[in-house]
């Protein structure tokens, strides 16, 4: 796409409008040459002559952008005069992308480069030019021979040569050294988006502009495809994933998903497309320190040339670059003679200039919209991981430590006898897994809702407990301090997980292990609050107090629980949530099904222990209240080391390894310990090895997100990370909701009870062997990846 207006605004203010207008007129000359050279050659190259619209997403950079084109107009700069721009009210309706509060239109055209550069070599070698390939030139001789010759080094040999022009663009440095500070190579990405069935109509190419330095663009394939590249917010804060970097064998994470649900994010018309990337790659480009190419003689190089640093906008630029190089090397032209801009020229001065070094400077513009803080790591990701660690530890830890408030409700009065007093605890986690993935859609579909859910869930969390504090009966605390404490409690917890995946990329499953370890470094200090707040002042009080207790802590940290990228109004949606039911088709995946079979089944027996083994520890083992609740706090220390190791394993091990250890490490634990505990020690070793490993589990979950949205996509099909999450919470919370009642019904049975030896005698047993066997069992993905059910 040729610039008529944009960067040649920028020329003109620091080089003057004659010179920025030279190279606003050759890159629509280039156009026309490209095009006339096509048509005689009759080259099939999916060559289209067509409009580019250029889109800005903020009325300050319109009007900013439009000012320069203002003063090109009246400059009377040719290239503006086929340039139209749309009225910014107008400027949705023109373009047809949503949130655009400004568009420039103008001629550019789009083709497929490597058949028509396939058309000229045939060309050329048909003339007997003798060209070699892989044969990459490895080094060039620091000064000519004494014969006028240059030697160039390659791996079939070396080459003499009077003339040579090193066309190597981001490579140019590894041949000059003298470039390494003027031509940066750098990494950029670009997406294939394709539609199942058939595409709205999209005809022109578009750049979508978000801010200085951040943009996308479009190309329209004549298949009804597009790619479409840039996702510079996604990363260009992480310098080492793409700043000098020329390494492609692999994408760069941070925009790994960027491109997912991306026109139906933006365009009118796509919303029920289910367009989705096809393909994703990176790509090397060199950038030149001062924003323009360099062409011409290299300064202190005789007989050698150079044509380079195209800053990615080679397309509109090279083709007369190349033929005015040539004319320099073949017709002995001066380069005033060839045509070329004259900011173009390589010169002595351009090259030892030091004011201009490297093209980090342009991502940094003080006038820009935002700026994007880095990943993985910065003061701004370390504040919102504690905050969600602060978040997680308070919200979760609180019923968690239930098994505290069953031993009590079971034997003081008001409730004293009363049934069903575990459902009021499972009712409280199930209510906040469950609700995981409605919450998630709910977000995702109005995003800046999620900003302010942890302050409202939150108060709606806070509300909940102080009405439970004056429930008698049981009914009433399953609603309050289980139901609607949990669903707030959901609520405020879900924008940690949906910004985690922002903030943090290469250390993604450390970050969630972190976090998920605040629920159980919480169960330290809660289950003794609790039980010392209880004996002293009865639940009602003790309801109060932790509801102030609660506010208080996080309420100030529910500040910093917020998005890497803000929501704009580009952005009002994301993964194709006008249609949400296409999202949710990896769950009649197979490989899903079994990720989320051994996650209800392990959920049915994971909670039993922390509900039961105060009271195992007092009726059984003759334990006081304190020693008691004691066991919840090892168990809960424990598994904040799990789950911390479990996100450094899930990082670099397949997750259906992840979910085998930690299933054994429970199994044998309950079958072992528990069951065959006699007296306090052996418990306390069951709580911490149990801990260890059981409390692990849930912290393998992003490698199963990971897992699913790759296999997704093999298939075609974009998914939101975020809602394999919320599913797998819901998977939690219904085995968790089905373990209270179950668990009361095996409790009951009293099978077993005097008839054997050790833990298994104590009227717990089939507790002891349902927490065990439903551990192993969710170890099961392990065994289905062996014999080929899982990849």
């Amino acid at each position: 796409m040729p610039d008529s207006y944009y960067s040649i605004s920028r020329l003109a203010n620091e080089y003057g409008v004659e010179a920025a207008a030279e190279v606003a007129n050759f890159e629509s000359a280039n156009v026309e040459a490209v095009s006339e050279f096509i048509r005689e050659e009759k080259v099939d190259c999916d060559f289209v002559v067509t409009r580019a619209i250029d889109v800005q997403f903020s009325e300050e950079h319109q009007d900013r952008v439009k000012a320069g084109y203002d003063r090109l107009v009246a400059a009377g700069v040719e290239a503006t005069k086929k340039t139209y721009c749309a009225p910014a009210e107008h400027a949705e309706t023109i373009s047809g992308v949503k949130g655009a509060k400004g568009c420039f239109s103008y001629t550019a055209c789009h083709l497929w480069p490597y058949k028509l550069i396939h058309h000229m070599f045939s060309k050329a070698i048909a003339q007997g030019v003798n060209m070699q390939t892989n044969t990459p030139v490895q080094e060039i001789s620091s000064a000519p021979d004494t014969d006028g010759f240059w030697i160039l080094k390659t791996g079939r040999g070396n080459v003499r040569a009077r003339k040579v022009i090193v066309a190597a663009n981001a490579y140019t440095a590894a041949l000059l050294p003298e470039y390494s500070e003027r031509i940066i190579p750098y990494r950029a990405i670009c997406s294939h988006i394709v539609t199942p069935g058939k595409a709205p109509f999209l005809n022109n190419t578009y750049a979508l502009r978000f801010a200085d330095w951040d943009f996308d663009y479009l190309i329209p394939r004549p298949d009804g495809s597009i790619i479409v590249g840039g996702a510079r917010r996604a990363y260009i804060r992480h310098l080492e994933d793409w700043y000098g970097n020329v390494d492609d064998t692999k994408l760069i994470d941070g925009a790994r998903n960027y491109f997912d649900g991306y026109m139906q994010r933006h365009f009118s018309g796509w919303e029920n497309s289910e367009a989705y990337v096809d393909d994703i790659w990176t790509g090397i480009m060199g950038y030149s320190s001062d924003r323009l190419p360099r062409v011409g003689p290299i300064p202190g190089r005789p007989g050698m040339f150079i044509m380079g640093g195209f800053s990615g906008h080679g397309m509109p630029q090279v083709f007369l670059c190349a033929q005015g190089l040539a004319d320099m090397i073949l017709g002995a032209q001066s380069y005033k003679d060839t045509g070329l801009p004259r900011l173009f020229e390589e010169s002595k001065a351009r090259l030892e200039d030091k004011d201009r070094i490297g093209p980090v400077q342009d991502f940094h513009d003080p006038e820009q919209e935002f700026s994007l803080p880095p990943v993985d790591g910065g003061k701004q990701a370390w504040c919102f991981l504690a905050a969600c660690f602060c978040v997680d530890a308070l919200i979760w830890g609180f019923p968690l430590t239930f098994g505290v408030f069953q031993n009590y409700y079971s034997t003081h009065a008001p409730l004293a006898g009363s049934t069903n007093i575990a459902v009021i605890g499972t009712c409280a986690t199930g209510a906040m897994y469950f609700s995981a993935p409605i919450i998630i859609l709910i977000f995702r579909v109005i995003p800046r809702c999620a900003r302010w859910a942890p302050i409202t869930g939150l108060i709606i969390a806070c509300l909940a407990l102080a009405t439970s504090s004056f429930a008698t009966t049981v009914p009433r605390l399953i609603i309050t301090q289980g139901l609607l404490y949990g669903i707030g409690g959901s609520i405020a917890y879900i924008p940690c997980i949906l910004y985690a995946d922002e903030w943090f990329v290469r250390r993604k499953g450390l970050a969630y292990g972190i976090m998920w370890s605040g629920t159980s470094l919480a169960g330290i200090v809660l289950p003794l609050l609790m039980e010392a707040l209880l004996s002293h002042f009865g639940h009602q009080i003790t309801l109060r107090i932790w509801t102030g207790v609660l506010f208080a802590l996080c309420a100030p940290v529910s500040y910093f629980i917020r998005p890497r990228i803000p929501p704009t109004s580009a952005h009002s949606s994301s993964y194709a949530f006008q249609n949400p039911l296409s999202n949710f088709r990896f769950l009649l995946s197979g490989p899903f099904a079994l990720f989320q079979l051994a996650n209800v089944v392990e959920a049915l027996g994971y909670f039993l222990p922390s509900i039961y083994l105060p009271s195992y520890a007092q009726s059984f083992l003759g334990a006081a209240s304190f020693p008691a609740a004691a066991t919840l706090l090892c168990c809960n220390v424990a598994s904040a080391m799990g789950s911390i190791a479990m996100g450094w394993f899930v990082d670099h091990l397949h997750v259906s390894s992840c979910l085998m250890l930690s299933s054994v490490g429970a199994t044998i634990s309950s079958i072992v310990l528990w069951g065959l505990s006699s007296n306090m020690p052996v418990l306390y070793l069951f709580c911490i090895v149990y801990g260890l490993f059981a409390g692990a589990y849930s912290s393998a979950w992003p490698g199963i997100m990971i897992n699913t949205v790759d296999r997704e996509r093999a298939k075609g099909r974009g998914v939101d990370p975020m809602l394999v999450f919320g599913c797998l919470c819901s998977g939690r919370g219904v085995g968790n909701m089905l373990s209270g009642p179950l668990s009361e019904a095996l409790f009951k049975s009293q099978l077993w009870n005097g008839e054997v030896g050790f833990g298994y005698g104590s009227g717990y047993g089939i507790l002891i062997v349902f927490t065990g066997v439903t551990a192993l069992l969710g170890g099961s993905t392990y065994v289905w990846k062996r014999i080929g059910w899982l990849v």
